[in-house]
């Protein structure tokens, strides 16, 4: 019988953040200007654990009259360098185009080379990392090993992994829900700042999985260990937000607390108990109820958008305008923004437990 063949038409906002890994081929409706653009829309399917074993990619070859010519190419990368680190050297505002076009071999050529090291205009690629850990000679894992498990179908729910260490540490993957990519955190220490970023991530593995980190038994020491770690997970998480929603958080503890003082100065209890329950769970810290804090600091930014831009609009500023700056404004119409508070958060969003967020975990035990 043969299989239906599925097919989608994307624009280039689906570039970046989206896995289609099901895919087994990807066709370029116009030629990409640089090679980082089509190393986007590429991996949107060729993906580690794509069930494809050759992933095809067909490039256009337009008539003359459409054809990518040489100075788009040039102005794609003067724009990505402005935008990146800042450009000294204007361009006229309006370029002339007549050179040549830009023949499909030469773009494959480039988008070829630049695959084989990893990289594109000199800033290498920030998976690269963690394709190290399992392809190239400083794999830690072989190819052997890593190919039996990208095959294996059978649902894992959670792995835990126990290896000797010098001093205690703990490695998490957390699931990144039905669309986001999977988080990694390593918590260097009981009391050690949380590492995210991927790159670090990856180092810090490596300093710890050498030869001497022998597997261990997952045992009571295993066990308490775990759990110790498994207790930051709230904190490390919040540090995984981009810094407007941390800062976010930040207010709407604040304003919360303020709108609770008000309330209880004009007796309305009711208000008051909802309040210091909002107030509660943001301070609260189980890893068993853990808020979630992206969607928390998203309703917070949903409710006082606002009054965020009628601030914006009154009047130049000569800064931009921080959270903070519009704290009094929303206090003073602490009446309206209590009720958008109840209405928001009449259900706190909280994550599921650690056994379902966690989807793998690298315990060191000492």
């Amino acid at each position: 019988m043969a299989r239906s063949a599925r097919q989608g038409l994307c624009s280039d906002s689906l570039s970046e953040g989206v896995n289609l890994q099901q895919a087994s081929a990807l066709v370029h409706l116009d030629m990409p200007t640089v090679v980082r653009i089509a190393e986007q829309r590429v991996g949107r399917v060729d993906r580690m654990d794509s069930p494809h074993e050759i992933i095809e990619a067909w490039w256009p070859e337009d008539a003359p009259e459409f054809a990518l010519s040489t100075d788009e190419r040039f102005i794609e990368r003067y724009e990505t360098v402005e935008s990146l680190l800042g450009s000294n050297m204007p361009l006229p505002d309006a370029m002339q185009r007549h050179s040549a076009p830009v023949s499909p071999e030469k773009v494959i050529e480039d988008f070829e080379r630049q695959a084989e090291i990893g990289a594109w205009d000199g800033i290498q690629d920030a998976f690269e990392p963690v394709r190290q850990l399992i392809q190239g000679p400083t794999g830690l894992v072989s190819p052997d090993v890593y190919e039996h498990y990208r095959h294996i179908s059978a649902r894992v729910l959670s792995r835990v992994s126990v290896v000797r260490s010098k001093a205690p540490w703990a490695f998490f993957c957390l699931t990144g829900g039905a669309f986001g990519a999977p988080r990694w955190i390593l918590l260097p220490s009981f009391k050690g700042a949380p590492i995210t970023e991927l790159g670090n991530v990856c180092g810090a593995l490596r300093e710890r999985l050498t030869d001497e980190a022998d597997n261990l038994p997952f045992d009571e020491r295993s066990a308490s260990v775990l759990t110790e770690f498994i207790n930051r997970l709230d904190e490390a998480e919040r540090s995984l937000l981009p810094r407007r929603k941390q800062r976010a958080l930040e207010e709407m503890r604040i304003v919360v607390e303020k709108l609770a003082e008000a309330a209880g100065a004009t007796s309305k209890q009711q208000d008051v108990d909802h309040l210091v329950n909002i107030m509660e769970m943001l301070d609260r810290n189980l890893p068993s109820y853990q808020p979630d804090w992206d969607e928390v600091a998203g309703r917070w930014l949903d409710v006082i958008r606002p009054v965020w831009f009628e601030m914006l609009t009154q009047r130049k500023r000569a800064r931009p305008l921080l959270l903070k700056d519009i704290r009094n404004e929303l206090l003073a119409r602490g009446p309206w923004l209590t009720d958008q508070i109840l209405h928001r958060f009449r259900e706190f969003p909280v994550l599921p437990g650690p056994e379902e967020r966690v989807k793998a975990c690298i315990v060191g035990v000492s």
